[in-house]
């Protein structure tokens, strides 16, 4: 992989500062892949060049530099139980595991690719309990379950009691190796491409470079987003609950009037705030942040918003600091527009209600 990404010359990207856009491998960014419009077949594989090299940073080349050492079983099992996991979701094309199916994702991976050559059902439930949750919750191996480095162990079997596995922990980290490579040949085919495996491995890295972004203030405005250089995929309605609009941000800034106020979200356990859910990217929020003053005028936290079919994701907000917050502030009517124009997607008992609002003019 390494040698296949120095003969196309990417070079390795140097982060500076904190609006560098993120990091998602050892030579690509987040912008590296949101610039790729998919349509052409050159951009498919330099997806899958990202891919590679993800995958490659953050496992392969760690493994290949500690398996030598004679009591890395564990960790090398650990590292492979993770991508393991993470190659799942991507062929499900899914952000991350859903919640209680974690054993279920690794079964299927065991018993569907070609692990199934050594794994059934059972061998493959028992991998996830005694070996997949031993290592990584309790640090140790569970049940009769034993760790094997001998070159004449086979890659599994049954321990002796039937109720565990002994693993040949080479054997079984170089046939995931060879399933990792056989996934991104699929994934390379330019003749007849598998096209829901390719949308699923482009579904999981979208996830990956986007970040979800709740605007329940001016932001709401799409125009003002994209005049604050803040490009967005996409945009819908969505509800903080437990929160309660107010203008009680102090505005700031030479155009600043005395008494006016900008948009805030403050603890309310009767009420919630509509707003505007963006997919953006690491490098857009971090423009959003220096547009709103933060850390010093407004903080950033990641809080739990509620899509229209009640599904719950978390999403970052921006809240003023408390030494920024006055009592009696009111907006003004041209920052107030700026959520009016929320309308397409906001409630008509909740857009009258901030048609309603007091302003200072």
């Amino acid at each position: 992989m390494a040698k296949s990404l120095e003969s196309k010359k990417y070079p390795r990207r140097k982060m500076s500062s904190k609006t560098e856009p993120m990091r998602i491998s050892p030579h690509f960014t987040c912008d590296d892949w949101t610039d790729m419009a998919f349509s052409k077949e050159e951009e498919w594989q330099k997806a899958i060049d990202i891919f590679e090299d993800r995958i490659d940073g953050r496992f392969m080349k760690i493994i290949g530099r500690i398996e030598g050492y004679e009591f890395s079983g564990f960790a090398v099992l650990a590292l492979d139980s993770l991508l393991i996991e993470t190659l799942q979701q991507f062929r499900d094309g899914v952000p991350k595991t859903p919640n209680g199916k974690s054993q279920d994702y690794f079964v299927s991976f065991l018993t569907e690719t070609s692990f199934g050559k050594f794994f059934d059902q059972n061998k493959a439930e028992i991998f996830y309990k005694q070996i997949r949750c031993g290592i990584l919750h309790q640090a140790e191996i569970g049940g009769s379950s034993r760790v094997l480095i001998r070159q004449q162990a086979p890659l599994i079997r049954l321990a002796k009691d039937g109720n565990g596995l002994v693993i040949n922990r080479k054997l079984f980290h170089k046939q995931l190796a060879k399933e990792f490579e056989n996934y991104v040949s699929q994934l390379r085919k330019t003749n007849s491409p598998d096209e829901k495996l390719r949308s699923n491995f482009k579904k999981k890295m979208d996830y990956i470079c986007y970040v979800l972004y709740f605007a329940y203030g001016s932001n709401m405005d799409p125009k003002q987003m994209k005049e604050r250089g803040a490009p967005f995929t996409k945009r819908k309605h969505a509800v903080l609950k437990g929160y309660i609009l107010k203008f009680n941000k102090k505005a700031t800034g030479k155009k600043a009037k005395p008494g006016e106020g900008k948009g805030n979200v403050v603890p309310d356990s009767h009420t919630i705030v509509e707003g505007v859910l963006y997919d953006i990217t690491q490098s857009v929020l971090d423009r959003l942040d220096e547009k709103e003053g933060y850390p010093k005028h407004y903080d950033r936290k990641e809080m739990y918003v509620y899509l229209d079919d009640g599904t719950k994701v978390k999403a970052w907000v921006h809240i003023a600091q408390p030494s920024m917050v006055e009592d009696g502030l009111k907006p003004t009517k041209e920052y107030l527009s700026h959520y009016l124009k929320g309308k397409d997607l906001l409630s008509p008992t909740y857009y009258q209600w901030l048609e309603k609002v007091e302003t200072l003019d």
